[in-house]
């Protein structure tokens, strides 16, 4: 997956490990200052990596969703974290990356639901 989100020049790809270290450091500025890390272990992106979205715009990161199909339930896809930067919120980026995990569900015969917003 690399496609173009509503704001121009942002692209939307599959989450890797080795983006972590870039959720993991805005999260503070994204979240006023709470530290939301030990909700984000990278173990996450090694096993969800296929469910899982970063949205970067000339090389930084301006979103994520981090999402994952139930071992119980195969049928059943969950959305664990969603980040989007503070200048790119209202823009629809938000929007694009649950659509882009929710066709990735899709695609492993999942249905995705998401949580209550955590603000």
């Amino acid at each position: 997956m690399s496609e173009r989100a509503p704001e121009d020049g942002v692209i939307i790809r599959f989450a890797l490990p080795s983006d972590h270290p870039k959720m993991i450091s805005v999260m503070p500025e994204w979240w006023d200052s709470r530290d939301l890390t030990a909700m984000l272990p990278r173990l996450f992106l090694v096993h969800f990596h296929d469910t899982s979205l970063v949205a970067e715009k000339d090389g930084e990161l301006v979103g994520f969703l981090v999402g994952y199909i139930s071992q119980s339930s195969k049928d059943e896809g969950y959305i664990h974290f969603v980040g989007v930067h503070p200048q790119f919120r209202k823009k629809g980026l938000g929007a694009a990356l649950m659509t882009g995990s929710s066709a990735s569900a899709e695609s492993i015969t999942a249905t995705l639901f998401a949580p209550a917003p955590l603000r």
